[in-house]
């Protein structure tokens, strides 16, 4: 998938819109973090996941969230040999909180741990332990990617079944939520793509089509819709907003959605956005293509 017809200006800022996504997505760790004992030497199994290349019916090409399958195999590959600077960028992960095995989940229920411990987004409260959670499961993702060890699977598939069960009439915008939801949709977005395009030899831990069905109704749907459906966000840290509808709408599969981030941010015909941008014509025609 490509974007074709796009001028210099469009360009420029698309490029930022990406960059702002994949960076905020890989770099999970704070400042101080403690350097983990192990290594891939230690971590990698004899199993490596298959990750299974495929265009949907609206022309997405999986996997696609911020990274495809050439990607992802060739990350694995390279920190399978311990070549730099992959090497170094997973050992640093590997510092994390959120890259220990069985980490603590945010959204699951002290009295049952397969229920969530809140069914929608409506609080800052909520915001934080969604945040973590989003880092997790993306982490999680990752490392089984890399090690084949499934015990970083099944956490990953926890937190996503856990916000599979969501209630997206739970969801309740809130101050500045349309900035804070982006990047940890993203990241839980791109965790249930590595999952969905990556075999298990487990059965219970296979993705499933109603994982799919579930998660996008109950899930990334209601995350767009409440947090980051308004046109009138408008760039600099407003493009959190356009992150999250673009990575929700690539897993989704939904073209006209995927569209809208396009129009939304170069137009000016909402009174809130007027006057700051004066987009050339060919970024109306911003539109996905698959080769």
């Amino acid at each position: 998938m490509r974007l074709h017809r796009l001028d210099g200006a469009c360009r420029r800022i698309l490029r930022i819109v990406v960059s702002i996504g994949v960076g905020a997505a890989l770099l999970p760790l704070p400042a101080g973090f403690a350097q983990a004992a192990d290594t891939i030497d230690t971590l990698a199994t004899a199993y490596q996941p298959v990750i299974t290349e495929s265009i949907d019916a609206n022309g997405f090409k999986r996997p696609g969230v911020g990274f495809t399958k050439d990607i992802l195999e060739n990350m694995r590959t390279q920190v399978r040999a311990k070549k730099e600077p992959w090497n170094t960028y997973f050992n640093n992960m590997l510092g994390s909180a959120t890259a220990v095995k069985n980490p603590p989940i945010k959204n699951s229920s002290a009295a049952d741990s397969t229920k969530p411990r809140f069914y929608g987004l409506d609080s800052q409260g909520a915001e934080a332990l969604y945040t973590t959670d989003g880092l997790t499961a993306y982490t999680q993702a990752l490392l089984y990617l890399v090690t084949g060890d499934e015990t970083y699977r099944a956490t990953a598939m926890k937190i996503i079944r856990l916000y599979e069960q969501m209630d997206p009439a739970a969801y309740k915008y809130y101050v500045d939520s349309h900035i804070h939801t982006g990047i940890p949709l993203s990241r839980m977005v791109g965790a249930a793509e590595i999952l969905r395009a990556t075999s298990a030899q487990t059965p219970a831990l296979q993705w499933t089509d109603d994982d799919t069905l579930n998660f996008v109704k109950n899930h990334v749907v209601p995350t767009m819709q409440t947090f980051n459906s308004s046109d009138a966000h408008f760039m600099n840290q407003h493009l959190y907003t356009t992150i999250a509808k673009m990575s929700g709408a690539i897993f989704a599969g939904d073209r006209a959605q995927y569209i809208r981030p396009s129009s939304g941010s170069w137009s000016t015909r909402t009174p809130s956005t007027r006057g700051r941008m004066a987009p050339s014509s060919s970024c109306s025609a911003w539109s996905p293509r698959t080769t």
